[in-house]
């Protein structure tokens, strides 16, 4: 076996891993879903609709949530974590499953004549979806990888490492406070250290 194959063999498994939450998920959403639907026969249609809508945006908030977690931990993608990236990741998410495997969810309630057949349409449905799952996750995951880095270079642009000359100790201080303070206090030694344009000097 040469790298290339054991490299995709890796990531079929990494697929599958990152996946498995969405497949739990997803099967838990058409059930949800189901009692929804059957709610709206017998109870109030406006109050279903609120329902509805609100089960529905608490589905793209987890998904877009596991996916950012699950992508940082299987594959070291770090997306953004915000509500925006949540609801954006888990809208994506549903829409992309239902166009790629919509018959899944068929086969998932296609019941059959016994309980074995059942466990095994099940089981099928479930491994199918975890792998394309996990596929669509992290791809989708990368498309939100931006927003987090600029925030990281961003911030990074703001905070400056600082050396005390007075212990040696690194101390990460604000760019802004040092220039109109004139300098910074030590996190280690606790003691003041004026900044020159050619850098700290002790006071």
């Amino acid at each position: 076996m040469n790298i290339q194959e054991s490299q995709n063999g890796n990531n079929l498994v990494k697929y599958f891993v990152h996946g498995i939450p969405f497949a739990i998920l997803s099967v838990l959403f058409v059930y949800v879903l189901d009692f929804v639907l059957l709610m709206m026969l017998t109870g109030s249609p406006s109050g279903v609709l609120m329902l509805a809508f609100v089960i529905l945006l608490g589905y793209f908030l987890t998904i877009g949530a596991v996916n950012i977690v699950a992508a940082e931990l299987v594959w070291g993608i770090r997306a953004k974590r915000s509500v925006k990236s949540f609801l954006g990741q888990g809208f994506l998410f549903t829409v992309m499953l239902f166009l790629i495997d919509p018959f899944l969810y068929a086969v998932v309630f296609a019941f059959t004549a016994t309980l074995i057949l059942d466990l095994v349409l099940l089981t099928v449905s479930f491994v199918i979806l975890a792998f394309v799952g996990g596929y669509i996750g992290r791809n989708i995951a990368v498309e939100f990888v931006g927003e987090r880095e600029r925030s990281d270079e961003l911030a990074s642009i703001h905070d400056r490492q600082m050396t005390c000359r007075h212990c040696g100790a690194q101390t990460t201080v604000k760019t802004l406070e040092v220039e109109e303070s004139g300098g910074f206090t030590c996190s280690e030694c606790g003691r003041w250290n004026q900044v020159s344009d050619r850098g700290p000097s002790i006071d």
